[in-house]
């Protein structure tokens, strides 16, 4: 399965725990995040698929050999695993999003997603900004 996006086209805004629980029904498991302005995430593959599922905010996805590609309110990606990508939040405000993590061998051999694991590389990939302020990301979890 290549690299692909869906465009969002439903008659009402996203919401978050109904896509939460679609992601799941699929077989993901499923991360809420919040970016700064900003934030960047260099060059990185991940051993299983994603799907990036954005609530507020603007991403911009680069696919290593396979283009550039930005998603919007509502926008969704599926993102095969092995697929060499880069990401950058776009705008002046924070990106709320949803991450699903689906593992291929956990499909096929009925194993569990290690979801810490994914959170780690997350955190070993963000570069802050100097003048980022945490507060933002936090009211829009809350909201």
């Amino acid at each position: 399965m290549p690299y692909k996006v869906q465009k969002w086209n439903r008659p009402h805004p996203p919401n978050s725990a109904g896509l939460r629980l679609e992601l799941e029904a699929e077989g993901y498991t499923v991360f809420h995040l919040c970016d700064r302005p900003e934030m960047q995430y260099g060059l990185h593959k991940h051993s299983d698929d994603q799907c990036h599922w954005i609530i507020s905010g603007s991403l911009e996805i680069n696919i290593d050999h396979g283009g550039t590609f930005v998603l919007e309110c509502g926008d969704r990606d599926l993102m095969p695993a092995e697929t060499y990508h880069s990401a950058r939040v776009l705008g002046d405000e924070p990106v709320v999003y949803l991450v699903g993590s689906r593992s291929r061998s956990a499909e096929e051999q009925g194993e569990r997603v290690d979801g810490f694991e994914l959170l780690r590389s997350f955190a070993e990939m963000m570069r802050p900004s100097e003048d980022a302020d945490d507060e933002t990301c936090a009211q829009e979890e809350e909201a």
